[in-house]
Formats: structure tokens, sequence, C-alpha cells
């Protein structure tokens, strides 16, 4: 297989390309288990081993997790989309530590 079949998306936005090696069905379910497609890092082989490894397809076949993709493009626009709600969450909490540090120098005046 020479392209990925799933795109897992970590919480630090990183994309992990993902191929099935084995699926299982169980009753009415099916089970998948994958590997990384492409060269990984350690960080990757960690996210991968904890939430990409081993996946439970829905009734449309996909794997039932959220942050898991058929697409390479939703995946790249989810892990965007995260990356700048991150960004204004982390942005508003140094506007916050920056009008106190305003103060601070304000009450030592």
């Amino acid at each position: 297989m020479d392209t990925a079949t799933y795109y897992g998306v970590t919480d630090h936005h990183i994309i992990i390309p993902l191929v099935v090696v084995k699926e299982t069905t169980r009753e009415e379910f099916i089970q998948i288990e994958t590997e990384i497609f492409g060269e990984s890092n350690d960080y990757m082989v960690c996210h991968y081993n904890h939430y990409f490894k081993e996946m439970w397809l829905d009734e449309q076949g996909l794997p039932d997790k959220g942050n898991v993709f058929v697409n390479k493009s939703d995946a790249i626009a989810y892990a965007l989309k995260n990356a700048n709600e991150e960004i204004k969450t982390k942005q508003a909490a140094i506007d916050y530590i920056k009008e106190q540090v305003v103060k601070l120098c304000a009450q030592n005046m």
C-alpha cells in the first residue's frame, strides 16, 4: 500500500498517517489494528500506541474517534482549528498576566 488509510490527529496538532494491518469482526462490530505509515518519531509512536493502534469502526465503516480522518485535508483542517483555538486560549492567559503586571507596577510607584 502506498498511501495512508487514516490520519490521526494528536492533542498537540500532529498528524499521524495510519494504515490498517488487521481487521477483526467481533459480532456486529469491526475492530482494526493499524501501523504508522511512513517515518515516525518517539512522540508519534507514543501517541499511536495510546490512541490509534487499535480502533473500532462505526456503522459507516469509519473509526469511532473524532480525531481520526479518512482524508488528509480534513485532518489538517481539524489540527489547524484546534491549534488556533489553543493559541487564542493561551493568548488570553498571556494578556491577563500582562494586565496583572501593569497593576502590580502601578501599585509599586
